[in-house]
């Protein structure tokens, strides 16, 4: 270990900030809660697809694809659908 910069992707890359990214959007809108008397799977479905709306397409991309899922998390964009439903 030089102690330098370190390159990753994949999936398990990626957690670290889309939960930091949950976390930034739970403080913003408190009222989200996964238990049923709150709204439940209703909420979950609803992050789920903010996430996918506000997140930042690659170039060329579409839709959905297997390589690059809906894009790059947009924490921005996440939050601010988030603020405005």
């Amino acid at each position: 270990d030089d102690g330098g910069w370190g390159l990753a992707d994949g999936t398990s890359a990626a957690t670290v900030y889309v939960t930091g990214a949950l976390c930034l959007l739970l403080q913003e809108k408190p009222s989200l809660k996964a238990d049923e008397s709150s709204g439940g799977s209703d909420n979950i479905n609803a992050v789920k697809q903010w996430m996918m709306e506000s997140a930042i397409p690659e170039e060329g991309q579409v839709t959905h694809d297997d390589y690059y899922g809906y894009g790059l998390l947009n924490v921005a964009g996440l939050i601010q659908e988030a603020t405005q439903a």
